[in-house]
């Protein structure tokens, strides 16, 4: 619970066939940053609060004999500090794997600045990051934007649904450039803890594209259930590029991926159907489609096996005799393999509208 910065000091003795070699220091992950310290000089520094460190403590540094490594930690929101296994903590010769000294155990260790707790970080105040950033550049000219967020907003899914389309009409309005392109990213899969939640915000994300031009990347395929921040960047930036070829530049390319329109109860089975220039529906991994729910009147979802006709998919579950609603990935790490045959992905969908769990949740 402690927000601020804390120092780490751990003795260690060098062995004498360590001199004059370059030494492999791995700390694991540190939240959120470091900077590393080898009696007194910086070795090493990290930002990314999921990274594992692995730092080169360079040969010319190296003696025999005791010897002192510092880590200044820094912590601004959430729990932080080091968080990989004692297995992670190891120093010895970067060219001799085998030969390692454990750094687990206990470090001297010292707070040095400790924020409030409770103070809201400086990118959630109101109008902190329009004043800072958007304020400055609002009267220079501009094509379009493209945007990627809305991880902080699990678990207000419902204001996100009246908060992103206000913020692209006051970003249309300040600008006075008139509907000019507004393309964002559906948040990738990654494991929130948050039951529907996540799903739900993908929904009040593709609901902003009731607004004129605006687009959305779907990337359900590409994301790391692991990493809020996936590094697959690539596929993400040309769906986004597909979308400003086919709607601003007139080339003929598909950029969505088929769409969910309408379902019929057919006996026990659901059947969905889909519209959009990318069909027919098929996998990614030629396989049956995967990640689709079906409920009776209980609402109470059950997994539903799925079968593709063209435009079509058909769903049933031997749980749920008499079907009335069905879901598509809505897991918050759902990784579906349904797409159209242009290869991209189709979003996540519901065909019910019962309340959901961040309804109220401003």
């Amino acid at each position: 619970d402690l927000d601020g910065v804390v120092w780490y000091r751990r003795h260690v003795q060098i062995p004498n066939s360590w001199k004059g070699r370059d030494l492999e220091l791995t700390l694991g992950a540190v939240d959120d940053a470091d900077h590393t310290y080898f009696n007194g000089l910086q070795v090493g520094r990290g930002t990314d609060w999921q990274a594992p460190r692995r730092y080169v403590i360079p040969a010319a540094l190296v003696d025999a004999g005791p010897a002192v490594l510092t880590v200044r930690v820094q912590d601004d929101h959430g729990l932080g500090g080091f968080s990989g296994s004692s297995e992670d903590m190891r120093l010895g010769p970067v060219d001799d794997a085998g030969e390692r000294l454990a750094l687990d155990g206990t470090w001297v260790r010292r707070i040095s600045t400790r924020t409030q707790t409770n103070e809201m970080p400086a990118n959630h105040k109101p109008a902190h990051l329009a004043n800072g950033m958007l304020e400055p550049i609002i009267p220079f000219a501009m094509r379009g934007v493209i945007w990627y967020q809305g991880e902080s907003n699990v678990g207000r899914a419902a204001q996100y649904e009246v908060l992103f389309p206000a913020m692209i009409e006051d970003w249309r309005a300040q600008w006075e450039q008139g509907d000019f392109p507004f393309y964002f990213v559906q948040i990738a899969p990654y494991d929130y803890g948050r039951p529907d939640a996540c799903a739900e915000l993908r929904e009040s994300q593709a609901a902003a594209l009731r607004l004129p031009a605006t687009g959305m990347a779907v990337t359900m395929d590409v994301g790391n259930p692991a990493d809020i921040h996936p590094k697959n960047k690539e596929p993400v930036g040309h769906r986004l590029a597909l979308l400003a070829r086919s709607n601003d530049y007139g080339h003929d390319v598909i950029a969505t991926a088929p769409a969910y329109v309408g379902m019929d109860v057919d006996d026990n089975a659901i059947v969905l159907r889909f519209v959009g220039k990318c069909l027919p529906l098929m996998t990614s991994d030629g396989g049956v489609p995967t990640h689709f729910q079906i409920a009776g009147a209980d609402q109470v979802f059950h997994p539903a096996q799925a079968d593709v006709v063209g435009r079509l998919v058909r769903l049933r579950s031997d749980a749920v005799p008499a079907p009335v609603a069905a879901r598509f990935a809505w897991d918050d790490d759902a990784e579906p393999n349904l797409t159209g045959s242009c290869g991209l992905p189709v979003g996540p969908f519901r065909t019910d509208r019962w309340p959901r769990v961040t309804d109220g949740k401003w």
